[in-house]
């Protein structure tokens, strides 16, 4: 090789860097939650079949996953180096009232019993809440009981979908001139003490937070919708229960931008 080659070679990697050869791996599995605390346990997560999960005392959460693991180098994944971020039930708290504590030992793949591989890349584990993690664990913040109705109004010449995984939201389609009324009862937990009224309510919390504007095969996000400064006809209407509307409309619809969105049911990608 001449060095006119070699200068042209090394001119490449410094514009447009080395290849990057990645791995994908997919694994599927079961997790057993055991609940032997005296507190309930509850989920923060809010995807992948771990949104609002309770697991009382003396009680087991059963958990199916099935998952792609991305990585730009070659993995052996066993029991031992499981990559916890695999299971979406992976934020979770003692809750004892309004008192909640977090389960600190949950993301490490070393504190879960049981581990095993049953066939390739298919896995089995447990996971047990105690009261010797939960004295380890420190306190999280406060917990709130969120009540409430929402109106949905449809007013723009576009179907809007939802693709919130929340109970009450999965799946729903509002036909132009059509209104979707949602009603809800829902924990919401934050780090910082709350004064929730008309101008602050957590609406981020609550509703169904994930709306489009679909025309055929173009989806636009309104993320508007994730501002309680948006909605409108914001009412107390007994203490603690809530009323809001939220109107989508051509204006908004031409504020959103375009969203591409890929819908695996039951599939996440993870990248290690």
């Amino acid at each position: 090789m001449n060095k006119t080659n070699i200068a042209l070679i090394l001119l490449a990697i410094t514009l447009y860097g080395c290849p990057i050869i990645d791995y994908s791996y997919k694994v599927r599995g079961t997790v057993f939650y055991i609940n032997e605390s005296a507190d309930t346990v509850v989920s923060l997560d809010s995807h992948g079949g771990c949104e609002e999960k309770v697991i009382p005392p003396n009680d087991t959460l059963i958990y199916e996953f099935s998952s792609s693991v991305a990585s730009r180098k070659k993995l052996n994944i066993n029991i031992d180096n499981f990559p916890t971020d695999v299971f979406t039930c992976r934020e979770m708290l003692y809750k004892d009232g309004s008192t909640l504590r977090v389960e600190e030992e949950i993301k490490d793949i070393k504190n879960y019993e049981n581990r095993k591989e049953t066939s390739p890349r298919v896995f089995e584990f447990t996971f047990r809440f105690t009261e010797e993690k939960k004295a380890k664990g420190g306190p999280y913040g406060y917990a709130y009981k969120l009540r409430g109705k929402v109106f949905y109004i449809n007013e723009s010449a576009d179907t809007v979908v939802t693709f919130d995984s929340y109970a009450g939201c999965k799946g729903k389609v509002i036909p132009p001139n059509d209104t979707l009324v949602y009603v809800a009862s829902r924990d919401f937990y934050s780090l910082e003490e709350l004064n929730i009224n008309i101008d602050t309510f957590p609406i981020h919390g609550f509703t169904c937070r994930a709306m489009q504007y679909k025309n055929g095969r173009t989806l636009r996000c309104d993320f508007e919708i994730k501002d309680i400064k948006n909605y409108e006809n914001r009412k107390e209407i007994s203490p603690g229960f809530f009323e809001f509307t939220f109107r989508f409309t051509e204006e908004k619809k031409a504020k959103a931008f375009i969203c591409s969105t890929l819908l695996l049911k039951g599939t996440f990608a993870r990248f290690v």
